[in-house]
């Protein structure tokens, strides 16, 4: 007896006792899983009825048409902290209908393709590895916004709206854009300090790569731009472009030893940024990480007058120098606990 009474115990390790082990906010569901089990469900939108905050939905490789009576969609609604993956990254599953995102926070997809709409309204949402073959809208409150390594077949249309909430982030990186209506649509409805970041993404065949348009009197937002490839593009922005983002163009100017795998050990090292003949000023900007007090990297004038010092996490810390003049940067590490460094940027004042 005690034998059976054991076997069971093994058999509900591997099978029964999964969301016990896991507890509540750590539970996996499953969509598609050919074994089953108490926590498998036939339709991705069934799943996100059940999850909680913390739960993981892992969807089998398929296509899922989700009828969500009276139409084909994936409602994700006043949820928190859910991750929907592909079991395979490899064969990723496909979702047929539209896919909404609304009064949610910390959400992620990972490794889906979405055939129909994608409607995100909220914050902390993350898009990263999917396939959208149509358009798609962030709107109504979103913040901290990231779209990571995602393919999007039509117009991604951002336009935050008010009440203000202060300062949104919204980060787009190694995506690829391929509408012929267009890449990004950006429209600003809000007196929200907007920064959008448009790091390292292909647009192909789209008319505008980024256009932008400022409706009243709402406040420009700061846009950035780094390393991305306009391949058969009408035009990169619209003409109005620097009026709502000055930072049309980055250039590289230095990187800490080893950056971003980490830099070694009692770095001391210098370099001089010179600015372009006749810029009136010019931003240096300054992104990573370093050991919080014992490693800094310094922002000084010729003569060695320290400008500004950082020192652990800094992102995108924009610092501007307000004259035509050449600055030193300097890097010092220690002999312990070392970070990926530091890359700065410069950019000339228009």
């Amino acid at each position: 007896m005690k034998r059976i009474y054991l076997f069971a115990i093994v058999l509900g390790m591997f099978f029964g006792f999964e969301s016990i082990a896991l507890g509540a906010s750590g539970r996996l569901l499953t969509v598609g899983d050919p074994w089953g089990g108490p926590s498998s469900f036939d339709t991705i939108q069934a799943a996100v009825n059940e999850a909680r905050a913390g739960n993981k939905i892992m969807i089998w490789p398929g296509t899922y048409d989700e009828y969500n009576d009276p139409i084909w969609e994936v409602l994700i609604q006043n949820k928190n902290m859910i991750r929907l993956v592909a079991y395979d990254p490899t064969d990723k599953p496909i979702v047929v209908g539209k896919f909404d995102i609304l009064d949610s926070s910390y959400i992620t997809l990972e490794n889906l393709i979405i055939d129909g709409h994608l409607t995100v309204e909220g914050t902390n949402i993350t898009v990263d590895g999917c396939e959208v073959e149509n358009s798609a809208t962030f709107s109504h409150g979103i913040n901290n916004i990231e779209l990571i390594d995602t393919w999007f077949d039509g117009l991604v249309h951002i336009y935050p709206i008010s009440p203000d909430i202060g300062t949104r982030n919204f980060n787009i990186e190694g995506c690829t854009f391929a509408s012929n209506n267009g890449g990004i649509d950006f429209d600003v409805y809000s007196n929200d300090a907007f920064e959008l970041h448009v790091f390292d993404n292909t647009f192909l065949n789209t008319s505008t790569g980024i256009y932008t348009q400022r409706f009243g009197s709402y406040s420009h937002p700061n846009i950035y731009m780094r390393d991305n490839e306009f391949i058969n593009c009408q035009t990169e922005t619209n003409d109005d472009y620097e009026i709502y983002g000055p930072y049309a163009s980055w250039h590289s100017t230095y990187q800490t030893p080893g950056y971003p795998n980490g830099y070694p050990d009692n770095v001391n090292e210098s370099v001089i940024i010179n600015p372009t003949p006749g810029d009136n000023g010019y931003l240096v900007i300054v992104d990573g990480e370093c050991e919080y007090y014992w490693d800094k990297l310094y922002v000084k004038e010729m003569d060695g007058t320290v400008i500004h010092t950082f020192t652990g996490k800094v992102f995108n810390y924009e610092l501007y120098i307000d004259s035509n003049r050449s600055v030193i940067v300097q890097f010092v590490s220690d002999y312990i606990f070392n970070e990926e460094g530091f890359e700065v940027w410069t950019v000339r004042d228009f």
